[in-house]
């Protein structure tokens, strides 16, 4: 236990004193995603995440505010979030009763759908938001938000861009064939749709399937390597539960991959696959 907090203490020390002063500098080199494959002490997330997601959109706290107070859109979106937002994170009392970060949960959420009213809310983004708003400010929270969901990526899901969605799944598919053929074929007899499990697993950086400490790490590799690095998460998922999953039927396999039940040495398992 001592060695454990004597190298969380040297990684903090790290990030302090060589990564975050120097960020530029440091940003695309392979020290930095070692570190962050190790997985970002709590403490330094804040600022890593800010800086990693950046603000190509120009957001700033002026932003936030004026679409906060916005009536555009409010009716719409109030009566979406009155569903989706009890079902976000039940257990975590931040969110819910009056918690510290209800309305910030709240609000930006609705400052996104006036933002973005393309795209407005759309089920489930209240999951990347809330986990954002459990290490940032309300307006950095916001900023990296928008940031984030402007990325081709997301706009092809939000969007219902059919066939660029399809796209996706269809590169996911060739991986999972190629990496793991003999639970893919059995995927395929027990009729088991990629589109699934991936879309909840990737569009919420599998913060709803996996304890919240095992998300917030695939955030950090996600914020520095992208939607790519999402895919493989969820290919090193199924290769940790493959042994399961192959002697599994239909009806079985879905609530598995929903809600995983987990061992104890998961996250090692998972990020030894990684």
């Amino acid at each position: 236990a001592l060695k454990r907090e004597e190298q969380c203490e040297a990684r903090i020390c790290e990030w302090r004193q060589k990564v975050l002063p120097v960020w530029d500098r440091v940003k695309d080199g392979k020290r930095l995603t070692q570190l962050v494959r190790e997985g970002i002490p709590s403490s330094i997330r804040r600022e890593a995440w800010v800086r990693m997601v950046g603000n190509d959109l120009g957001v700033d706290a002026d932003t936030y505010e004026r679409l906060v107070q916005s009536e555009e859109l409010k009716g719409d979106t109030e009566r979406l979030l009155s569903v989706d937002l009890p079902r976000t994170f039940p257990d975590l009392k931040f969110f819910h009763d009056n918690g510290p970060t209800e309305k910030a949960l709240h609000d930006t959420l609705v400052a996104f759908a006036v933002f973005k009213p393309e795209i407005g809310y759309v089920q489930g983004m209240s999951y990347l938001a809330a986990v954002l708003l459990l290490f940032l400010t309300p307006e950095e929270a916001f900023r990296c938000f928008a940031n984030i969901l402007s990325k081709p990526f997301y706009a092809d899901f939000y969007r219902l861009d059919r066939s660029r969605i399809d796209g996706h799944i269809a590169a996911f598919d060739h991986a999972f064939q190629r990496n793991l053929p003999l639970l893919y074929n059995h995927f395929q007899q027990e009729g088991i749709q990629t589109e699934q499990f991936l879309l909840d697993w990737a569009l919420k950086h599998f913060s709803r399937a996996l304890p919240l400490e095992t998300a917030t790490r695939i955030w950090d590799n996600y914020l520095l390597e992208g939607h790519a690095f999402l895919f493989l998460a969820a290919l090193c998922t199924l290769r940790v539960f493959a042994p399961t999953l192959s002697t599994m039927t239909l009806e079985e396999i879905l609530p598995c991959l929903q809600t995983p039940r987990l061992t104890l040495d998961f996250e090692a398992k998972l990020f030894d696959a990684l």
